[in-house]
């Protein structure tokens, strides 16, 4: 037996009566006549804590005085080693040697839009609601707030609270907004069961409707951000009046959007003044041109009218525009363009700014088309799903079809980016993150030293850092938004927008100009970093929060 515990020394814990007698106990169950013959000999054994408790050695001083020390640097500035507002981030492995065809959607990818875009869809959509939908004027006198939030919040249609929900569905319960004003959090907690939301009230999960058939509502693209400064002004204007038919509300509020982009009044003024709301840039034109020159096959495949996206494209790339393209769709009804496998293309004549009536059976280079769908486009090009690497800005309509059903690799354009890296770079951020990370092992040491000893002073100190936990995660949220944070973060966890670009996109960078940097040549290869999950080890060198990680092979 001696010998089997110097090979298996875990083996030494049972505990009884507070003393361990592993040796003693498990040779009493297996040789009694042995273990009663020599039983005043006594047994020196180890605690079963040296092997299992990490948190064995505490010390409340020293831990105290880890905490004081760590205050202290908390106030000092940090410099961060962060990331770069060029760089390209990583969700999963991308090979760019692989990739054959480079698709581009054409708002907010090929197109930067200024603020002056939305500040004009904000406009169109109020005069809708005023005029067709006999609103009250006095909502004229009020101006949006471009500030109060940020891309990513949920609506609930049935009451008009907006909300912040993470990647696990659940809401935060301090966002929860009513016009500007802040929900009184027991009403929150009344009105919403355990803070969480059931997955099937949740629209635009996938492919749902906009204010169709589902109680939530995903302020998910770049456009919506005009939508949710509309929703807080006509909830603000109708929030003391009582007995408000709220869903007749936001039910109008969403007709007024979808009838500014389907009416052409919206694009009608874009393209009278291209230069006012689209901003001009060489760099798309020497991308493309670096794309072609490289042997790529380049597509461009936009729910956009061919009349617009030209107008658009003669301002970013010039009048030659088309000639960098292998194919270019118009019209497309993404993300039904991706679903659908008989739907024919027609050609435009954007001379004559109307379609052509012969079947399309191949596809010239530097003309337009119309409608189609994806299954016929790699028919004809014999391209294959796989090939194809496809940027956009919307997850759902530009990416989630493609990532979900065809193989098709996914680029997300996500401006918001250049501002979020401005503030993680930031030393106040950089130092508030730090002593945030180590608050939190030491409320975890100190809660152990708790249980351990049951000092009432371990117990105290753990629920004051607790609080001072909740106050720097407040303090960091304030840095990117003061009423709702990070866009791709909700307190510690990732946010509901978060997860679905984590799902759907391969890479996500601010620009689709990023391409150009000097390391993304066409031998690249985008891996995401390995991060310790919650129940593994961090090892020298880990890095939980970064993803940015390339290689050339």
């Amino acid at each position: 037996m001696a010998a089997f515990f110097a090979k298996y020394p875990a083996t030494r814990g049972v505990l009884r009566g507070g003393v361990t007698l592993a040796t003693r106990s498990l040779r009493s169950i297996l040789f009694p006549a042995a273990v009663a013959a020599s039983r005043p000999r006594r047994v020196h054994t180890t605690p079963l804590s040296a092997f299992a408790n990490p948190y064995n050695n505490l010390d409340l001083e020293n831990i105290e005085a880890q905490y004081s020390h760590l205050r202290e640097l908390s106030h000092s500035p940090a410099k961060a080693s962060g990331h770069q507002p060029w760089d390209i981030f990583v969700n999963n492995t991308l090979r760019l040697k692989e990739i054959e065809v480079y698709g581009f959607d054409y708002d907010y990818t090929l197109a930067e839009y200024n603020q002056a875009v939305l500040e004009l869809l904000y406009d169109e959509c109020l005069k809708y609601l005023i005029t067709e939908k006999k609103f009250p004027r006095a909502l004229k006198a009020m101006s949006a707030d471009w500030s109060f939030g940020c891309r990513g919040l949920h609506l609930d249609t049935s009451n008009g609270f907006l909300m912040k929900i993470d990647a696990y569905n659940r809401l935060q319960e301090e966002t929860v907004r009513c016009g500007h004003e802040l929900v009184p959090i027991k009403e929150v907690r009344k009105t919403y069961l355990n803070n969480h939301i059931p997955y099937n009230d949740i629209s635009n999960q996938y492919g749902k409707p906009r204010y169709g058939g589902t109680r939530f509502y995903h302020l998910h693209n770049l456009f919506s951000r005009a939508e949710l400064a509309l929703i807080v002004n006509v909830m603000e204007h109708f929030r003391g009046i009582r007995h408000c038919n709220v869903p007749s509300i936001i039910a109008d509020i969403g007709d007024a959007v979808s009838h500014v982009h389907l009416s052409g009044h919206f694009h009608k003024a874009i393209m009278k003044d291209i230069g006012k709301y689209v901003d001009k840039s060489t760099e798309i034109r020497q991308l493309l041109g670096v794309l072609q020159k490289a042997g790529k096959k380049l597509v461009m495949i936009t729910n956009s009218g061919s009349k617009f996206v030209n107008v658009g494209m003669q301002h970013i790339v010039g009048d030659d525009w088309q000639e960098f393209f292998d194919v270019i769709v118009t019209d497309a009804r993404k993300p039904d363009f991706y679903s659908q496998s008989d739907k024919p293309f027609r050609r435009w004549d954007v001379e004559k700014n109307a379609p052509h009536w012969e079947t399309v059976d191949m596809f010239e280079r530097a003309t337009v088309y119309q409608g189609g769908c994806l299954a016929k486009l790699l028919k004809l090009q014999n391209w294959k799903y796989w090939q194809i690497l496809y940027f956009g800005d919307d997850v759902y309509s530009d990416l989630a079809d493609p990532a979900l059903h065809s193989g098709i690799r996914t680029g997300c354009i996500t401006p918001e980016l250049k501002r979020e890296i401005a503030v993680c770079n930031s030393p106040d951020y950089v130092s508030k993150t730090q002593f945030l990370r180590d608050l939190e092992r030491l409320v975890e040491e100190m809660q152990a030293l708790y249980r351990e000893t049951r000092n009432p002073r371990a117990k105290e100190l753990s629920e004051k850092w607790t609080n001072e936990m909740t106050v720097t995660i407040e303090e960091l949220r304030a840095m990117f938004n003061s009423k709702y944070g990070s866009m791709f973060r909700v307190a510690q966890i990732p946010s509901f927008s978060y997860a679905r670009l984590a799902r759907f996109a391969d890479i996500y960078t601010a620009s689709i100009t990023n391409l150009l940097q000097p390391q993304y040549n066409p031998e690249h290869v985008f891996f995401p970093r390995r991060t310790p999950l919650p129940h593994e080890a961090q090892y020298r060198g880990m890095q939980v929060s970064s993803s940015k990680t390339s290689r050339t092979e």
